[in-house]
Parts: structure tokens; sequence; C-alpha cells
């Protein structure tokens, strides 16, 4: 399985990283074998206005050939 990371309007740390992939890991170690591919998006909403304001984007292709996106 293939697991890309990115992050979009601020700087992904390596402790974000490492979070975001452990908390991967938990939620869909169980699914692994079924997953072709795993792409993470986190985004600022506002930008340099600030604020808590993040977004996280998950895409899924399945084995299948399907696609599931959580938001």
């Amino acid at each position: 399985m293939r697991v890309a990371i990115q992050s979009n309007g601020f700087v992904m740390t390596i402790a974000l990283r490492m979070y975001t992939e452990q908390r991967l890991s938990v939620a869909l170690g169980w699914a692994c074998h079924h997953m072709r591919k795993l792409a993470v998006s986190l985004s600022d909403i506002n930008g340099p206005r600030g604020g808590v304001d993040k977004r996280c984007k998950i895409q899924v292709q399945l084995s299948g050939g399907r696609e599931v996106i959580i938001e």
C-alpha cells in the first residue's frame, strides 16, 4: 500500500507526520490488505488569517477499484 501525506498552507513537521501516520495505523490498520493507495491532505482553511481551522481529507483506493473519500 502506498501512503502519501501532504500539507497545504502550513509546514508539515516531523512530529505532525508521525502523529498522522500513527493515527492512520490505529484507525485503518485492520484494512491495510484491502487498500491500494492512501492519500492524506492536511490544509489550512483560513490561510494567513490564522485560527483553529484545519481540514483533513483522506482518500482511500480499495483493491477492487472503488474509492472512499473522508473529509
